[in-house]
């Protein structure tokens, strides 16, 4: 391209945008060809693993840590209503059952002190 200095002002300004447009253009294009050989991988390694017979759910899991099946599973103590097991306490804010059940029975939801003796008197301690 050689030097510019010879450019006047607007010369100056007419081959900024033409390089700006250009860089947009090479961006878009850049951004593209690395989608389409993302795809291409994807395919390859696809292919890779089912010729091996292996599921790609399975090493995909494996490759991001995660183990198959549910959640995770439960760890630590945990309290359960002795009337309904469906309905479980670990700690965090208390659920809604948990509330009504202490105000049928006159304890305060709210204070922590009636909250333990009615967990120890009312519900089952579960050991984790």
């Amino acid at each position: 391209m050689g030097t510019f200095e010879h450019l006047d002002i607007d010369d100056l300004q007419r081959h900024q945008q033409e390089m700006a447009e250009k860089q947009a253009e090479i961006n878009r294009l850049l951004t593209l060809k690395l989608k389409e050989a993302k795809g291409d991988f994807v395919r390859e390694l696809r292919a890779q693993i089912e010729a091996k017979g292996y599921e790609v759910v399975d090493i995909a899991n494996q490759l991001l840590g995660r183990k198959r099946g549910g959640g995770a599973e439960r760890t630590g103590s945990y309290y359960v209503d002795p009337d309904d097991a469906g309905n479980t306490y670990k700690r965090g804010p208390v659920p809604q059952w948990l509330k009504n059940k202490m105000l049928a029975q006159g304890f305060d939801p709210t204070d922590r002190e009636q909250r333990d003796a009615f967990k120890a008197e009312h519900l089952t301690l579960v050991a984790g």
